[in-house]
């Protein structure tokens, strides 16, 4: 038997995205799907050692269910049926976890140095439910003295982000090495790797990063880590406590005390020179 009813529920979600992403690979390539199936599996009953087989085989067996569906008639029609069904099981997984499960990921920024052009890397964290984002940090390399340092930055007991998470969602980049991964099993947070070329299984955190930059970071020119990390944070201030989220049934993670009003004047607050804008109502 399982230890708990949501661990069930995360590997249902984790073999279901597996499927899903399954269906746009070409014919040839779905025996590697079945594989990485079999490898989860097999991991995950070394984590949880009673897992009993007839639970397993059930789950392959709805998986296979799953896999086999028809596909829609077009290509459009199907792309919007991947998309809905993911985001579904993640928030559905991440809602039964009561805010045990986070997401961790890069995206790379290009700035202005003194020598050129250079690439800039930018760690995020979130927080599946609450869709809560901090800045694990920025570097030119993430080495691995680097990553084990964000990782006991974000497992301090006393103020670290994922202080009270059992999972945290990474994709298979180098830069989230054995090491890193060990000082997160220290702490009592299972690394949860996912698929290669799967990013449908962790849906959140990219949809975070497609609006940082599309919004934000590839509207400005950059010179430097400094104005890098300024317009980053400026960013997850709007985002945190100016922005309505629609995973989140249109409200503001941390909304202020003008929130609701009716009266008053109505007024702008800009931040990043007017790029990011936020309007409310004055107190009366």
């Amino acid at each position: 038997m399982l230890r708990r009813a949501d661990d069930l529920a995360h590997l249902r979600f984790m073999l279901d995205a597996i499927h899903v992403e399954d269906q746009l690979q070409p014919a040839p390539r779905r025996f590697g799907r079945c594989r990485q199936r079999i490898e989860y599996l097999a991991a995950y009953m070394s984590v949880f050692p009673g897992t009993g087989k007839s639970t397993c085989e059930a789950l392959l067996l709805e998986g296979a269910r799953i896999g086999s569906r028809a596909r829609p008639r077009s290509a459009g029609a199907h792309r919007r049926a991947v998309s809905h069904r993911a985001l579904h099981c993640g928030r559905a997984d991440a809602q039964a976890r009561g805010g045990a499960l986070a997401a961790i990921d890069f995206t790379t920024v290009e700035v202005w140095t003194a020598t050129g052009l250079g690439t800039q890397y930018v760690l995020l964290v979130m927080n599946l439910v609450t869709r809560r984002v901090e800045l694990a940090g920025i570097t030119m390399g993430p080495g691995t003295e680097w990553m084990k340092q964000v990782a006991r930055n974000l497992t301090d007991a006393t103020d670290g982000f994922l202080v009270g998470k059992r999972y945290l969602l990474m994709d298979r980049d180098a830069s989230f090495s054995a090491e890193f991964r060990e000082v997160l099993k220290r702490a009592g947070v299972e690394p949860v790797r996912i698929p290669p070329r799967a990013p449908n299984c962790n849906p959140h955190i990219e949809r975070f990063m497609l609006s940082l930059k599309s919004e934000c970071l590839d509207r400005m020119v950059l010179f430097g880590q400094e104005s890098l990390n300024r317009a980053t944070r400026e960013y997850l201030e709007h985002y945190h406590r100016e922005r309505n989220h629609q995973g989140l049934d249109g409200k503001i993670i941390d909304a202020g005390p003008e929130l609701g009003r009716v009266v008053g004047r109505i007024r702008s607050n800009e931040r990043l020179g007017g790029m990011l804008r936020y309007y409310y109502r004055e107190a009366a």
